[in-house]
């Protein structure tokens, strides 16, 4: 089923990899190639680079700015760096932090990147020296300090830190999407149903379900909703925006077959 202002513009068919990462960086799509690497692809899913990195990667968890991402593989003890724009990649070790489960809250700064995690320690990574280091929370920035404060009296559903929002749950279960940029501040609420994870932007907020992902007017009462193909279930999306034009990637694999994927590209229309 497919709302009359939205339409599938593209979709990739996959038969011989176990895609379950997804990301859209500057106009590209990156996915997992099996546990070996990542391909990036155009707007379109042509193949424009392989990066071959290990034989068994596991990707848990990921942050980005720009054209860098790290990459938190906790199976393999280790992060992944990777400049996309000057193909450099650097691993990381997490030698003495194995336990850590890193957060969403993050500050990439020019020398070092300050991550976060769930038992309240804070870290300064490094990718020149590739080293990880704990550090005591007052020598923090004031925006990562800020932040802090702000979201721990919340039970967090899903972090963006990069557009300073997130998305809360009350004690009645219900959630919120909020920004923190100055006064903590609620934005909208969220639809109620079966959704495993979120994606935001300025328009629309993505609530991703097995059976149906929909998509809510941020400003409005409007509301879009898609199913995916039969046998198969939704699993990860990612939005992208570009001359004031809206896609979201909507990632779904066969429930039979971890091998058969099928990534939808969504044209949104306000």
């Amino acid at each position: 089923m497919l709302d009359r202002m939205m339409f599938i513009e593209n979709k990739f068919l996959s038969r011989d990899n176990d895609i379950y990462f997804l990301e859209v960086i500057e106009g590209k799509v990156l996915i997992n190639d099996n546990y070996n690497g990542l391909l990036l692809m155009d707007s379109n899913f042509n193949l424009l680079k392989k990066y071959e990195i290990d034989n068994d990667l596991i990707i848990d968890f990921y942050i980005k700015k720009d054209t860098e991402i790290l990459l938190f593989c906790y199976e393999s003890e280790r992060i992944v760096y990777i400049s996309l724009e000057q193909e450099i990649q650097k691993v990381i070790s997490l030698k003495g932090y194995e336990m850590c489960i890193f957060s969403e809250l993050f500050e990439w700064n020019t020398e070092n990147i300050i991550l976060f995690d769930y038992k309240g320690n804070v870290f300064s990574l490094s990718i020149e020296n590739a080293e990880i280091n704990i550090i005591k929370s007052f020598d923090l920035s004031i925006d990562a300090m800020m932040a802090y404060k702000k979201l721990k009296p919340f039970h967090l559903r899903k972090m963006f830190s990069t557009e300073k929002k997130a998305i809360i749950e009350d004690a009645s279960k219900k959630l919120s999407l909020i920004g923190y940029d100055g006064v903590v501040r609620n934005i909208r609420s969220i639809l109620e149903g079966e959704f495993h994870d979120f994606e935001i932007s300025d328009y629309f907020i993505a609530e991703i379900g097995e059976n149906e992902t929909v998509f809510v007017e941020v400003a409005g009462d409007g509301c879009k909703r898609c199913r995916p193909d039969s046998g198969y279930c939704f699993l990860r999306g990612k939005f992208l925006i570009e001359n004031q034009r809206i896609w979201f990637y909507l990632l779904s694999g066969d429930k039979s077959d971890v091998q058969k994927n099928i990534i939808y590209k969504y044209e949104l229309i306000l």
